[in-house]
């Protein structure tokens, strides 16, 4: 990976922090948007994210993703905002509309918990990355299209996620590498608390309710944690933040300039996370709503100009998905969009999962997210026990449309139930509760307090000892200075703290330039290699690459069954065969023989061959190998079907069709259509056993034939002592090991 300084992390956020500033402040500029002076660095840094964002991404699509030219687009940013400074310092500090109270933006409780927690946040986003999903996808994606220079194709289902915090990781990566892309992320969540403290003022939040929610939120451990590291949640919140911002002043004065600032926003927010979509269904409503007395040629003219706006940032994400990946909001909507990448089985029990993460209860959740269970792994803390009372915040103009956007904004917690997927909603929710306690006698003493035991709760070496809330581990209070600032070499840090870091450097210097790892159980990290290792759970591709490692595993001990049909003598034209029954478990089908007498009929060309659902595989059950073998991928159910026809009429007297695992939960019609078009069923069908044939080296053939010639086991990894103690018979052999991981290789 190289050697990388401070002076190269630093340079790296800084580049794509300007960068983004400049582009900001040039679109409020052009918008000719009336805001104050912070108002512009904070709305023009979210604004100017998603015209940089959608830059990089147009630049690694060019192939040209180097750090030359992204340092080169940086000068010039530099030079544009040294132009734009004079315009800047003319615009009021107040950022505020008229008739409103003065904005302390230094007011003494805020401005000290934002220095002392941005430090200790800094000092963590400084520090080497090692966050389990920062490390393994977020950045492991980065890492691989820099290497590349260019955004390519990658048979995984984040790849197929929107990018639009990972193309600003990628401006920052390819100079700064891990940390710089921590840095930029770490840039929102300094700014979410200003943006909530400048909204307060300019909305008439008053009595201190603004300051005392951004502290609430800022100090909170998952939010400072997640914000100082390369996730997007921060990110998201920012930006929706921002997005509602500006919707709120569009509502009040009608500039096209804030609608179209909002509505740009918004679509980024899509492409942060797909999550972000529900911020787009509350721009449309409000615009509806405002709209709704107004003629019909500025209605259309407006959602024109809203639609167009939200379209922007998204549209090449989903013009990129249909094109590689035959669905555009890929990974989901594979029911709708049927392709060969992802299976519908995976998104639904990915699904399901999220739903009910570690089996949580609605019931379960309001504990685990405040006071902390044993279900969710990180919690919110005891302060936003008080939250629920933010929905008395409708009762009032100020505060009523922040509980319409938490209500909209939220929805998407439906969907899963992970603390951190509540962190865009929590700005909304904290300023709401703070108006709310506000109007109460002696509010502002209560607010205080509120705020003081927030702040006290949340100091990394209190939650040390009180772990309330859970923090993720490594948590703020893990990494010190002289980690961050590399006073120990970052490559011994990592390789001390993780093993997955240690095998990832193996990898990097063992196996060749573009070869693929197919991994068992993780035991790795993606953005400390630049080959790609396959995880088995994150493609169609890497499911079928696991199933015939794991259905094969047993297969000298184990007997497979057949299913046999015997027809009277017919010349077919064509074969098809039925489910009918409805279960839970797959279809698979290992083999299909076709025969005439002793003779088996070759199988017709694939493109003669069909299958419900996915008929990509279905040469696998025509393929001649034990070892292979088609599956439909979606619970049983009638309907689905197996189809072959014919070239030219084909004698057939039967048909044989092989599991290797027991179906008992199948159960087959077939037929057969003869020249006449009569269709005829068997005279006779059962199913018996064969007896067992050791496929495990046939497995392994049919991965090298896949372009797979590693595998990393882990040692969690399922069955992992199967594969450790009978090399031989896999046909493979070790080639490193560390403490939680070994590499193999298919000879």
């Amino acid at each position: 990976m190289g050697l990388v300084t401070i002076a190269n992390i630093l340079l790296g956020f800084f580049a794509c922090a300007v960068t983004s500033l400049a582009c900001g402040l040039l679109a409020v500029r052009s918008l000719r948007m009336e805001l104050g002076r912070w108002e512009c660095v904070c709305l023009g840094y979210m604004i100017g994210s998603a015209i940089s964002s959608t830059i990089t991404l147009a630049i690694a699509w060019l192939s040209l993703a180097r750090e030359g030219v992204f340092l080169s687009l940086s000068v010039l940013a530099v030079v544009v905002l040294w132009r734009l400074a004079p315009w800047l310092r003319s615009l009021s500090v107040q950022g505020m509309a008229p008739g409103h109270g003065s904005l302390r933006l230094y007011h003494w409780g805020f401005g000290a918990a934002w220095v002392v927690y941005g430090v200790i946040y800094f000092r963590y986003a400084l520090a080497p990355e090692m966050s389990p999903d920062g490390a393994m996808y977020h950045l492991g994606l980065v890492n691989l299209w820099n290497h590349a220079h260019q955004m390519y194709r990658i048979a995984d289902m984040y790849a197929a996620l929107p990018d639009g915090i990972e193309m600003l990781f990628l401006f920052a990566f390819s100079i700064g590498r891990h940390s710089a892309a921590a840095l930029v992320h770490f840039s929102f969540l300094m700014l979410l608390p200003w943006m909530m403290v400048l909204y307060g003022v300019r909305f008439g939040i008053s009595r201190g309710a603004a300051p005392c929610a951004a502290i609430l939120v800022f100090v909170t451990p998952l939010v400072g944690w997640d914000g100082s590291v390369a996730y997007n949640d921060v990110a998201l919140a920012a930006v929706v933040f921002a997005t509602v911002y500006l919707l709120q002043m569009w509502r009040s004065d009608k500039r096209t300039g804030y609608l179209v600032a909002s509505s740009l926003l918004a679509g980024y927010a899509f492409t942060i996370k797909y999550t972000g979509g529900f911020v787009l269904l509350l721009v449309m409503a409000t615009v509806l709503w405002e709209l709704r007395r107004d003629s019909l040629r500025r209605q259309v003219k407006t959602l024109v100009i809203t639609i167009a706006m939200m379209s922007l940032t998204p549209l090449p994400y989903l013009a990129r998905n249909w094109v590689w990946y035959h669905d555009p909001i890929a990974f989901f909507g594979n029911s709708i969009f049927r392709n060969p990448n992802f299976h519908v089985s995976f998104e639904e029990e990915y699904a399901r999962s999220q739903r009910h993460l570690n089996g949580v209860s609605w019931s379960e959740l309001p504990r685990e997210l405040t006071l902390g269970g044993s279900k969710l792994e990180q919690n919110l803390g005891p302060v936003y026990i008080l939250a629920p009372i933010a929905v008395l915040g409708l009762l009032w103009p100020e505060s009523r449309f922040l509980v319409i956007a938490a209500v909209i904004v939220g929805a998407s917690y439906l969907g899963n139930v992970s603390a951190r997927f509540l962190i865009p909603v929590l700005p909304f929710v904290l300023i709401a509760m703070a108006f709310v306690l506000s109007r109460l006698p002696r509010g502002a003493w209560l607010l205080g307090a509120l705020s003081v035991a927030q702040l006290v709760m949340s100091l990394p070496w209190v939650t040390k000892y009180t772990h309330v809330p859970k923090i993720p581990y490594p948590g703020l209070n893990q990494v010190w200075w002289s980690v961050a600032l590399r006073a120990e070499p970052e490559e011994r840090y990592l390789a001390r703290q993780s093993d997955a870091y240690v095998m990832s450097r193996e990898i990097e210097s063992r196996v060749p330039e573009g070869e693929t790892v197919l991994s068992l159980g993780g035991g790795f990290l993606q953005s400390y290699t630049t080959r790609f290792v396959m995880d088995i759970q994150r493609s169609a591709e890497a499911e079928k690459a696991r199933d015939l490692l794991y259905a094969n595993r047993n297969s000298g001990s184990d007997a497979a069954r057949r299913f046999t049909a015997v027809f009277p003598e017919a010349r077919a034209r064509q074969l098809l065969i039925l489910q009918t029954a409805t279960d839970s478990g797959m279809w698979s089908v290992t083999e299909i023989r076709l025969w005439h007498g002793n003779q088996r009929i070759a199988p017709p060309p694939v493109q003669n061959l069909d299958a419900f659902p996915n008929p990509w595989d279905i040469g696998l059950a025509f393929d001649g190998l034990n070892a292979t073998r088609w599956r439909s991928w979606e619970h049983l159910r009638p309907g689905m079907r197996i189809g072959v026809r014919f070239p030219s009429t084909q004698p057939i007297d039967r048909v044989d069709v092989l599991a290797n695992d027991f179906q008992w939960f199948s159960t087959l019609d077939i037929r057969i259509q003869t020249e006449t078009g009569q269709w005829l069923c068997p005279v006779s069908a059962r199913w018996r056993f064969d007896p067992p044939a050791d496929l495990r080296k046939q497995a392994t053939e049919a991965l090298k034939r896949q372009g797979i010639h590693y595998v990393l086991i882990s040692q969690s990894a399922p069955f992992e002592e199967t594969f450790r103690d009978n090399l031989p018979a896999w046909g493979m052999h070790m080639v490193v090991s560390t403490k939680e991981a070994t590499l193999y290789q298919i000879y």
